[in-house]
């Protein structure tokens, strides 16, 4: 039954709790959906057919006997290769570290099996997460599902190829400067940054440990608040996340956003010669439809884009040497040409350009909660450009440095960014979305409406 790796999580939740459709058939339609379409999009590393069909039999025992456990029961899951799952190997997409199997769940995988979701299968990335889409590793790159020769976003590049072809009903990934967010906008599916440590980074090979988030992509708002409940919860591992009073609890999300102020960030957009016009345009647009739903709308001045990049890059570069200065120097042939590059540079930061940007960095982080005073959410640009294509090393280069993700990243604060259209082309168009500290479902609440009147979601590729 191929229509149901169609589904969304709620709807096969629903299916599975009436009996109309079991664990193995769900599973089933998406194993069948990655026979068929990952061998052209690339965005698996590795899925084991009869240990995932073992885990749906198992499920579907314990559904059978006493129910669901929770909405995620039975649910295929994806999972980034850079986050651990027992017994499986964890490349991080590179040749450095393809022989390593992991000895324990990552706390994320604890999560979602406690609550019955099935592990599907370790995705694409960017070479720690880092590099870029590369062809000197031994997989290749994925690719975008709405057209194989662009880029899908990274480094959740998988991920976001997975759930945006219906090889996956919902995908985990890793974000450090947006790359949750990034595969989220290109792909057409929503992306989560959320709260600094509100989820478990235990048993995820880190970038840069005070910027690191783990993050699900999916295809629809309320798949991605179900998999966000199960996943922010307290981990008793003192390497886990922090607790909070918020932690596991959403507030309904379903009231409307009448009477809710949305702040609107346009100086990052406006500042950059390279945004194009669609992606402007497409913003004015996905504001009015905000302001049409009931929401006021205000103007929200922040310090300029580049004053967050500089401090970002000096951070991410520092704490990513650090990780990997024995690898690189010991085997540096092992990595990619452009995760190469990237790591060194980090090489020739000093400390106090370290220290300097951690000061900068609270004193950007304040301007952000200041303007929450303001308003109760905050509409940003997610990219400045869209897709380019793969074959194009310098347009892949410069695509990390056209973007407005990283400022939350560096703040902490939780961003979602989430689908607002199509091009003429056919490729699909995405804005983000940002929320005081701990306020993920303000997040879900604006998203919602919006996805009740434009409803983007129904549009599929023709992968």
């Amino acid at each position: 039954m191929a229509e149901a790796a169609d589904l969304s999580v709620a709807e096969a939740a629903a299916l599975i709790a009436r009996r109309s459709l079991s664990a193995p058939e769900l599973c089933d339609s998406y194993l069948s959906r990655i026979a068929q379409r990952n061998p052209r999009l690339n965005a698996y590393l590795h899925v084991d057919p009869d240990a995932v069909r073992r885990a749906a039999a198992t499920r579907q025992a314990a559904i059978d006997r006493a129910g669901p456990a929770s909405p995620l029961d039975g649910i295929p899951v994806a999972v980034k290769d850079i986050i651990d799952i027992a017994g499986q190997r964890t490349s991080s997409h590179s040749a450095v570290t393809e022989g390593h199997v992991a000895p324990r769940d990552a706390a994320v995988v604890e999560m979602l099996r406690q609550s019955g979701a099935i592990m599907l299968g370790k995705t694409a990335l960017h070479e720690f997460a880092i590099g870029g889409p590369c062809f000197d590793l031994p997989w290749p790159p994925a690719r975008n599902p709405w057209d194989v020769a662009r880029h899908p976003g990274g480094s959740s590049s998988g991920s976001g190829a997975a759930v945006a072809a219906g090889m996956a009903a919902a995908a985990l990934g890793t974000d450090t400067a947006g790359s949750v967010r990034n595969p989220a906008t290109c792909c057409g599916l929503y992306g989560l940054k959320p709260t600094a440590e509100s989820i478990s980074r235990r048993g995820v090979f880190p970038l840069a440990f005070s910027l690191d988030a783990v993050g699900p992509i999916t295809r629809r708002v309320e798949d991605m608040a179900l998999i966000f409940a199960a996943l922010a919860q307290p981990d008793p591992d003192p390497a886990g996340s922090r607790a909070h009073p918020h932690h596991g609890r959403l507030h309904p999300i379903a009231q409307g956003i009448t009477g809710m102020t949305l702040g609107l960030v346009r100086r990052f957009h406006r500042d950059a010669p390279e945004t194009e016009a669609v992606m402007a345009e497409n913003f004015e647009l996905t504001a009015a439809a905000f302001a049409a739903l009931g929401a006021s709308l205000v103007e929200i001045d922040l310090p300029p884009l580049a004053d967050w990049a500089s401090c970002t890059r000096v951070i991410q570069q520092s704490e990513a040497y650090s990780i990997h200065r024995p690898w690189l120097e010991s085997h540096p042939e092992r990595y990619c040409a452009i995760s190469r590059q990237k790591l060194l540079s980090g090489a020739f930061l000093r400390a106090i350009d370290y220290i300097e940007a951690q000061k900068a960095r609270r004193v950007l982080t304040a301007s952000l909660d200041d303007a929450f005073e303001r308003c109760d959410a905050l509409l940003c640009i997610s990219g400045m450009t869209l897709p380019c294509r793969l074959d194009d090393p310098e347009a892949i280069r410069a695509t990390y440095e056209k973007q407005a993700r990283l400022p939350f990243s560096l703040s902490g604060h939780p961003a979602l960014a989430f689908p607002t259209g199509f091009t003429a082309e056919g490729l699909p168009l995405g804005q983000q979305l940002v929320a005081p500290a701990w306020r993920e479902d303000l997040l879900f609440r604006f998203a919602l409406a919006y996805e009740a009147a434009h409803p983007w979601h129904k549009r599929q590729p023709s992968c």
